[in-house]
């Protein structure tokens, strides 16, 4: 798909799905190719500071709120106006492939960005819903038929018994799937320099309310570690703030954030998936203590659990 114009599209849930597309898009621009970015949200505001060059689009959106408590079942409530999104994305698509004179399409978890003419490209670590074991011959069915329609499924993981998604990105039969390994915007910049090592380093991320609440934990934390600590929040804003001995980062500069993983001792996170993959790829993933789930996030929920046996495993050894 050389000299062509493709549309790169992104899910909003929390900055993950925009922030493990940066090196994808990157490498699209480096190959010639004319690039339209596609969301909605935060993660349309981020992708269009980190490529103010491009061209960026609003697409249907079908935002989910989350609440304090009972966020599983809150989640659940709103699956048909979600799964209601994906033809409104898919009308919208036509339009913009008309309009556009689009040539190729690549979707982060968009289930309705593809098109019956064009190369539909779909990348996903989760090939299988977190359901318990009676449940998973529908859930497979279901994902199945939401890929119906795409050229090829991309998974950014490792194949086999290393995958960092665990049974989350197993091969699904049938489907066109293509192990692409972990990716990170990591992997495109160079670390910024630091005056001093700082040993508490947390990355908060994800929707609110939780977000908020996470922050506002881990703030006390480490206030009472006494340690040196820096935080930083995932936020679109550009903002800095100094707690005692924690100091507290919006929008931090992604080499800052870098640097800082790289040189910590100890970290800690949600267990979202882009995360996770950002950690495997500086080669830190061993520092994190203890992965702490969005609360209701069945996916977060199972992979906390995947990672922090996998934690227990290596401090027994």
């Amino acid at each position: 798909m050389a000299d062509s114009r493709i549309l790169f599209a992104v899910l909003d849930w929390g900055l993950g799905h925009a922030t493990r597309s940066v090196p994808l898009i990157a490498r699209l621009q480096r190959e010639g190719h004319e690039v339209i970015l596609a969301g909605a949200g935060h993660s349309l505001a981020w992708l269009k500071q980190r490529f103010p060059e491009l061209e960026a689009l609003e697409k249907p959106n079908a935002a989910i709120r989350y609440t304090r408590k009972a966020n599983g079942i809150n989640i659940a409530s709103q699956m048909p106006r979600f799964l209601a999104n994906i033809r409104k994305e898919q009308d919208w698509t036509s339009q913009m492939v008309r309009h556009y004179g689009l040539t190729g399409l690549y979707s982060d978890n968009c289930y309705g960005v593809k098109h019956p003419d064009l190369p539909s490209v779909f990348m996903t670590h989760q090939l299988h819903f977190p359901v318990s074991f009676l449940a998973r011959p529908a859930a497979g069915w279901s994902v199945k038929r939401m890929v119906r329609g795409f050229t090829s499924i991309w998974v950014p993981d490792l194949e086999g018994e290393n995958a960092l998604a665990g049974r989350l990105s197993a091969p699904l039969k049938g489907c066109p799937i293509t192990y692409i390994g972990p990716v990170s915007q990591y992997s495109e910049i160079e670390a910024d320099t630091l005056h001093e090592a700082v040993p508490n380093v947390a990355m908060i991320s994800g929707p609110e309310p939780h977000r908020s609440l996470m922050e506002a934990a881990v703030i006390k934390r480490f206030q009472a570690g006494g340690k040196k600590s820096v935080l930083f929040t995932g936020k679109v804003e550009a903002t800095t703030e100094v707690h005692g001995n924690v100091t507290v980062y919006g929008n931090a500069p992604a080499t800052t954030i870098k640097a800082h993983l790289l040189q910590a001792e100890q970290i800690v996170c949600r267990s979202g998936y882009s995360t996770v993959m950002d950690l495997h790829v500086l080669g830190v993933i061993h520092r994190v203590q203890r992965w702490e789930p969005t609360p209701g996030q069945w996916e977060q929920e199972y992979l906390a659990k995947h990672l922090n046996r996998r934690l227990m495993l290596r401090r027994s050894r």
